[in-house]
């Protein structure tokens, strides 16, 4: 069908920021080094194989998938990754969560397991 859509593609990006629709931790924004992600993309999903997201406060992997609906904000959200967070971040989540969900340190661990989900219009994350 010369209509559908159906692509795959690498995409990388350096030295950017992500304006965040609420906070996060009383984060904004998450400033980035590099983002690199493997992408395919059809009508009905994106699917996200691989991506890696080194920057501020945190570094961090994820893989998934978006389900598109209409209208594009009822969209389903299934991403489940680490974060890597480093130490101004860890102190923060000191703070605010349990300490059996926080890492001692940020060197040398596997990260905290995460998964997105929700809609485009209202999502949510937790903890794994």
């Amino acid at each position: 069908n010369p209509l559908s859509l159906e692509a795959t593609a690498k995409l990388e990006l350096s030295d950017g920021k992500i304006e965040l629709l609420m906070p996060v931790f009383t984060y904004k924004n998450l400033a980035f080094r590099s983002i690199k992600a493997d992408l395919a993309i059809t009508q009905q999903n994106l699917t996200i194989s691989r991506c890696e997201i080194k920057g501020q406060p945190a570094d961090g992997s994820f893989r998934g998938t978006i389900d598109f609906k209409k209208p594009l904000g009822k969209s389903m959200i299934g991403l489940e990754g680490t974060v890597k967070p480093h130490p101004a971040l860890l102190a923060l989540l000191r703070k605010s969560l349990p300490a059996s969900l926080v890492p001692q340190t940020a060197a040398g661990d596997n990260g905290i397991g995460i998964s997105l989900s929700g809609t485009l219009d209202s999502p949510g994350f937790a903890f794994q």
